[in-house]
């Protein structure tokens, strides 16, 4: 007896839970394996993303924040409150990432932490053409800073793109 058999009609499976409870199904052939689409190729790299759980990624950054934050301000001999800022964005994250996690304010929190991350971003990207300088050999005033804020202003970045994403991807699992 095949796989498929065993379970039955196709749409009385249980749905999966994926990023924001969003809910897809697998389409399964008859040998119980999941289809293949034939497509751009892109295929595994969107299986890889589809299931994002963007709570615990809000989490994880938050954590990093914190580790860069606090290790910038001992690498730079405690001279500089300055240089724990992304260490505060970074708890922010972290309490916004744990927030979410509740069914019943995941969607506010996930807003709000991507809000964090814009006002990140525009906050370090500043640090970005020092960065370029200071790959390309030149000297700049504080490299220390100038790293910390360049990573903060990328993980920033990448993070709000993300969390774009998966707002799209909810609203059109609305739909």
């Amino acid at each position: 007896m095949t796989f498929a058999r065993r379970l039955g009609d196709n749409s009385k499976r249980k749905p999966l839970r994926s990023d924001f409870g969003l809910v897809e199904r697998i389409r399964r052939t008859e040998s119980g394996r999941p289809a293949r689409a034939v497509g751009s190729g892109f295929e595994h790299y969107n299986e890889c993303f589809m299931t994002l759980d963007m709570p615990r990624l809000a989490t994880a950054l938050g954590l990093g924040l914190v580790a860069i934050g606090i290790s910038t301000y001992f690498a730079s001999g405690q001279s500089s409150y300055t240089a724990l800022i992304p260490a505060a964005f970074g708890l922010v994250l972290a309490a916004l990432g744990v927030l979410a996690r509740r069914a019943s304010s995941s969607k506010h929190a996930m807003h709000a932490a991507a809000m964090v991350a814009l006002l990140g971003f525009v906050g370090s990207a500043n640090g970005l053409p020092d960065m370029v300088r200071l790959i390309l050999g030149e000297t700049v005033e504080l490299p220390l800073a100038v790293v910390a804020k360049s990573l903060m202003a990328i993980a920033m970045a990448v993070f709000l793109g993300l969390c774009i994403r998966s707002f799209r991807q909810a609203r059109k699992a609305m739909q």
